[in-house]
């Protein structure tokens, strides 16, 4: 269905950026902000705010989602906080993947 892959992208997306997932998408922009040194724009936060949204019925429809996201990377590419110096290394994010290093 629409809205749980929603949500479960947006997530992804907050942890790709941030290297954790947060409790609250306001959190998750904090941390981005701590991260990259500036807020992302406000049509990326407005993205991500309703993509993540509890309220499954609050969450954008696939025709929604294409506008808020066409609008996000137009103001990205205008200034794009996410540069490829300020991103978290993959080894620092804490991603586990299930797999123990002991046998």
């Amino acid at each position: 269905t629409k809205t749980p892959d929603t949500y479960s992208a947006g997530r992804v997306l907050e942890h790709l950026l941030t290297g954790e997932y947060s409790s609250s998408p306001t959190k998750a922009i904090v941390k981005m902000k701590e991260i990259y040194g500036q807020e992302p724009p406000r049509s990326f936060q407005r993205l991500l705010r309703r993509m993540v949204r509890r309220d499954y019925l609050l969450r954008p429809s696939p025709a929604e989602l294409r506008i808020l996201a066409q609008d996000a990377l137009k103001d990205l590419r205008k200034n794009n906080p996410f540069t490829f110096d300020a991103l978290v290394p993959l080894a620092d994010a804490g991603i586990n993947f299930g797999i123990s290093s002991s046998s």
